[in-house]
């Protein structure tokens, strides 16, 4: 989870920005802010997120959505929920080789879709100090577009991306019970896909882990970003004085 986020503001004086709706205008901010998103403005945002942190009804965050994907500000998966703000790195552009070498981790996350198509364009024209393995990467990202796109936009571009209506996910992230037995393979399976660890096995510590995270409340796409985030933590990755990493489930 990042601590802040930087919002130019030319925000409020762009004519993109002047011509949305009130809603429009603030769940944009949300999106340039939120605790869920990244330094390459990609990362996986369902309705849910968005209605429980802006405390708005869902049909509310879903129109809001729908505003914002037809004036190109942001592009969204369907099937997954990743989203890309389109124009992040014009405004937040890498500021050393190392930001640059954590982003293409950030990117290497992503599942493939649309949203990841359009951020290695994004990134191809505003990103600084890449790295010519990250370049070649970028550059062989499939331009995956989804079947209920419209025609006039199978092909994905910047200039303007569109997606089906957003799926309503409900009020409250709460949505899945928190005793589910399947819930425990899936965020262990993540992990061991996220952190390399193939061979791991779901132990009884683990799994223990796993349904104590859950009975506090947490959903299983929480546990996920968690997961998420702690992959792209230096400290954790084993950027730290004993150069050790700490990345296990525990």
């Amino acid at each position: 989870m990042r601590e802040y986020a930087k919002v130019y503001t030319a925000f409020w004086a762009d004519p993109s920005t002047r011509s949305m709706s009130e809603d429009a205008r603030m769940l944009a901010l949300y999106l340039l802010t939120c605790p869920h998103g990244n330094l390459i403005g990609l990362f996986r945002l369902p309705d849910a997120y968005a209605a429980d942190d802006l405390q708005w009804a869902s049909e509310r965050v879903s129109k809001g959505f729908q505003e914002l994907f037809e004036k190109g500000f942001c592009a969204r998966d369907e099937g997954s929920a990743w989203l890309v703000i389109l124009k992040y790195l014009k405004w937040n552009q890498f500021e050393n080789p190392n930001v640059a070498k954590n982003a293409a981790k950030v990117f290497d996350l992503a599942p493939q879709g649309i949203a990841k198509s359009l951020c290695a364009q994004a990134i191809l024209k505003f990103g600084t100090y890449l790295s010519e393995a990250f370049r070649k990467a970028l550059e062989t990202v499939p331009e995956t577009v989804s079947e209920t796109l419209s025609e006039p936009y199978r092909k994905p571009s910047l200039a303007k991306p569109s997606l089906a209506k957003p799926e309503p996910l409900g009020l409250t992230p709460f949505v899945e019970p928190p005793s589910r037995p399947d819930s425990v393979g899936e965020i262990f399976e993540h992990w061991q896909r996220v952190m390399n660890h193939p061979q791991a096995k779901l132990d009884d510590k683990r799994r223990k882990c796993i349904q104590a995270a859950l009975k506090l409340g947490y959903t299983p796409e929480q546990l996920r970003t968690a997961v998420d985030g702690c992959s792209v933590t230096p400290h954790n990755m084993g950027h730290n004085d004993r150069g050790e990493r700490y990345d296990d489930l525990t």
